[in-house]
């Protein structure tokens, strides 16, 4: 869902009580309830939270689009190529043969 959803699907009704349900504003009455925060203290984090999107936004707006030839760019991991680590060691190699045994 996004902003863009016009919610064509619900009616306002449901959409009413699932927004009575959402847990955010919910843990925020809790705290206020229980005199951890003051509503004021609630409306500055809201009002942080708030600034820290719209300075999100700008820095986002204000930056260089990527380059189309970087659209896969640390998006799959690497091609794993498995190493056999036995051979580099003396018993693994074919040119070496163990002392003491026969060739």
């Amino acid at each position: 869902h996004s902003k863009s959803d016009r919610n064509r699907y619900r009616s306002k009704d449901e959409i009413a009580a699932w927004m009575e349900k959402d847990p955010i504003p919910r843990f925020a009455d809790m705290l206020v309830g229980h005199g951890v925060l003051s509503a004021a203290d609630v409306a500055a984090i809201e009002a942080e939270a708030d600034a820290e999107i719209t300075a999100a936004i700008a820095f986002a707006r204000a930056g260089t689009d990527p380059d189309p030839a970087e659209v896969t760019h640390d998006v799959y991991t690497p091609v794993y190529t498995p190493v056999d680590t036995r051979a580099d060691t003396p018993a693994h190699t074919s040119s070496h043969t163990p002392a003491g045994a026969v060739a």
